[in-house]
């Protein structure tokens, strides 16, 4: 057995939403809250030193920016960014399978799901899943168009 083979057996599947489980989105969000949170307090509770009121200058302000809340705002932007982005995607699928994923190169799956077959599970998850960038502007031309909702 290869070593991803042995790196994939050590996994573990998150539970699907409809057994109580979150979800992958919702973990997503919630570690986004946390680190959103928790920059307030990486900066020594000092928000005050960006109170207009207050005349401190640009140099006080930019030591208070320091790596570690640098770290929790990144970690803020790429889950709130990774939630949207399953989000967006969880709403396609629900429409249909065949908005979510690119089936392009898997003509026999591509045939199954627009006849509403029944697709193994392997296949389907074999299949490539959309960038956030094409799963967004697909949601949004739905929408706009009056196709979702």
């Amino acid at each position: 057995m290869s070593k991803i083979d042995n790196i994939a057996n050590d996994g573990f599947m998150i539970p699907v939403r409809d057994s109580g489980s979150p979800g992958l989105a919702l973990l997503s969000l919630k570690i986004a809250l946390k680190a959103y949170f928790t920059t307030y307090k990486s900066m020594k509770y000092s928000l005050h030193l960006f109170d207009n009121n207050n005349n401190i200058d640009q140099a006080t302000i930019d030591a208070n920016h320091n790596t570690y809340y640098c770290e929790l705002c990144s970690e803020t932007i790429v889950h709130f960014q990774h939630f949207i982005e399953l989000i967006c995607k969880d709403y396609l699928r629900a429409e249909h399978p065949l908005l979510a994923v690119d089936a392009s190169t898997r003509p026999v799956i591509l045939d199954k799901l627009l006849k509403n077959e029944r697709v193994a599970p392997d296949d389907y998850e074999n299949l490539k899943s959309l960038e956030f960038s094409t799963a967004f502007k697909r949601l949004c031309t739905l929408i706009e168009e009056n196709r979702l909702w």
